[in-house]
């Protein structure tokens, strides 16, 4: 596949400055506190300064900068903003049982203007949304946008670049469409068993495939299946879980 920019809409700058597009200091903060796609949030609480720092920086890019760079560039970091923000968003309440815990009746936790973008405090849901899912032809974001829940695709242990990008994508692509317990064919039931990722996202994954089922084979079936191997299945969805992604006891007493 490959990125399409369409458009980013204007929004307010802030003073301009260079950004360091290798994410250095969230991808150390991913490499020490991310293993297997679960976060040990209490370590992270207890050294938050690295992240909070990376999203200040982040959070100060001007809308003209952003603007100059690639379409590679620009999604490796609204992604990573996307994900840093979840992150510090669930320490800034931490300890807690999932992140939809943290809404409220009149808000959902996706809701809250937690994002630092542009010099503006945006909510998750604007960024996905109205500015990711609006601005960009890349369905596979969605296996990169880690909400802080079980269900969630993994949340990589590095910060995404705009020279690894692609391979990040397909990578998360594929290791989510093959973690059985939220994508698996049953062919007994004549079911395609997904994660209700695809329910809520199903016209996303249909603009370049003919279906879901097309766009799922690639990653799922042996290389040289037929693209309409599972045309006559019906779509079925999986239990998304909601648990927070934090790590198990383990060594140095981490969560």
């Amino acid at each position: 596949m490959t990125l399409v920019l369409i458009a980013v809409a204007a929004v307010l700058a802030a003073p301009s400055g260079n950004f360091d597009h290798q994410h250095a200091q969230l991808d150390g903060v991913l490499k020490e506190y991310v293993v297997d796609g679960l976060v040990d949030y209490r370590g992270l609480k207890e050294n938050r300064t690295p992240l909070d720092d990376y999203l200040m920086a982040a959070g100060s890019v001007p809308i003209s900068e952003f603007q100059g760079w690639s379409p590679e560039e620009q999604l490796a970091f609204l992604i990573n903003v996307y994900n840093g923000t979840t992150l510090q968003f669930i320490i800034d309440a931490y300890p807690v049982d999932s992140i939809k815990s943290l809404g409220s009746l009149l808000s959902s936790p996706w809701g809250k203007k937690t994002v630092l973008l542009f010099g503006k405090k945006l909510s998750l849901d604007t960024l996905e949304h109205k500015i990711i899912r609006k601005n960009y032809e890349e369905p596979r974001v969605h296996f990169a946008l880690v909400c802080a829940a079980l269900g969630c695709p993994e949340l990589r242990n590095e910060a995404y670049t705009a020279s690894q990008l692609e391979a990040q994508l397909e990578n998360q692509a594929r290791n989510f469409l093959n973690s059985e317990e939220k994508n698996r064919v049953e062919p007994e039931k004549k079911c395609l068993s997904l994660s209700s990722i695809f329910r809520w996202y199903r016209k996303d994954f249909e603009k370049d495939s003919e279906s879901v089922a097309a766009f799922v084979v690639a990653y799922m079936a042996e290389p040289g299946t037929p693209k309409d191997v599972w045309k006559d299945y019906r779509l079925c969805y999986t239990k998304y879980d909601w648990a927070l992604n934090v790590q198990p006891l383990a060594k140095g007493g981490r969560e």
